[in-house]
């Protein structure tokens, strides 16, 4: 029995090893671990941490096993939309906020409906009760996504607006000046989210793209670079939309001559009485205030934009399963058993 035992000490001990190897980020969660003297011996601590019995067969999960499943339990289920490698690239400009994320994440669960069919084809038979079915072949047609997206921050308003941006330059080809990618077809999108068994970065492409721009809710001002990013509700913002709402109008009001009566009035007045003239800083402060709504927005200003507070979108997508992976490595058993990655 000694023997027995120290074989599987030997095993214990080189399957520890070979399941700790490279695997130092993971080290710290040992201090949990049973001590040798809490266990009684060395061997029955590598026992223990293998998931192996005293005579070295395996009983259950390993420490390593069970580490790895917690941390798949708290990864980020949320729904996600994201581009290939080979498109990456696209984050750029007004989509970079997307970088970050590597796609677009939803903020809150997307109402989304799929349709799986299997097609039939129907034959009437001669002299018969019921039609004869005959199986032509399986799809998924399609995806509708419905989502709700907020903006509270000049930050979030960034993301919304790469979030729209994104989903309508899945609807574009490379063409005119993409050199040598002209001709090329609208980007795959990737879908991840709510665990393996759901979406597990399986391919589709964009069809439609529809939202509404809401005329009951606020608009909030995207950041437009690192200096403006903070809150878009300060008052200088709130002056430089004064200055454009009011710009046409206070030009004719200008124009019909207010500012050049002021100005009459304050050297009549001056002629008449001098030093103590009351209407002596009248067209000056006239002069400034309707100078000041009248003057033209900064290059930065110009450059932001406006995105509702609350929007729903609606994106239509099309599965996508090449010819060859439904050929290599496709299997019914697999699929009905949840082990194949990246199929509809």
């Amino acid at each position: 029995m000694a023997d027995i035992d120290t074989n599987a000490n030997v095993k214990a001990a080189q399957f520890l090893a070979s399941q700790e190897a490279g695997n130092t980020a993971e080290g710290a969660a040992s201090s949990s671990l049973p001590s040798a003297s809490q266990t009684g011996t060395a061997s029955q601590f590598f026992q223990i941490e293998a998931g192996l019995n005293s005579v070295g067969e395996k009983v259950g999960p390993s420490v390593k096993e069970l580490r790895s499943a917690t941390a798949a339990s708290n990864a980020d289920w949320r729904f996600r939309m994201s581009l290939g490698p080979g498109a990456k690239d696209l984050y750029a400009g007004i989509m970079a906020p997307l970088n970050s994320t590597d796609g677009v994440i939803f903020p809150y669960t997307p109402q989304i409906q799929i349709n799986y069919r299997a097609n039939y084809n129907k034959t009437a038979l001669t002299h018969a009760n019921h039609p004869a079915f005959f199986y032509q072949g399986s799809e998924v047609s399609d995806l509708q996504v419905n989502a709700t997206f907020t903006a509270q921050s000049s930050e979030e308003a960034s993301y919304l607006m790469a979030a729209i941006h994104f989903f309508k330059a899945t609807t574009k080809m490379y063409y005119g000046q993409d050199g040598g990618l002209n001709g090329m077809p609208p980007p795959l999108i990737f879908l991840n989210g709510f665990g393996n068994g759901q979406f597990d970065n399986v391919a589709c492409v964009n069809t439609q793209f529809n939202y509404n721009l809401p005329d009951n809710v606020d608009y909030i001002r995207t950041a437009t670079n690192a200096s403006n990013t903070g809150n878009p509700f300060q008052i200088q913002n709130a002056l430089s939309s004064v200055k454009g709402g009011f710009s046409q109008s206070l030009s004719r009001l200008l124009g019909a001559g207010v500012n050049r009566n002021v100005a009459r009035l304050g050297g009549l007045a001056s002629n008449f009485l001098g030093a103590n003239n009351p209407f002596g800083g009248v067209t000056d402060r006239v002069g400034s205030i309707l100078g000041g709504f009248t003057g033209s927005l900064s290059p930065t200003q110009l450059g932001a934009n406006y995105v509702p507070t609350k929007i729903e979108l609606a994106i239509t997508l099309i599965p996508i399963v090449s010819r060859a992976k439904q050929t290599n490595e496709f299997s019914l058993k697999d699929f009905a058993a949840g082990k194949l990655k990246g199929h509809w």
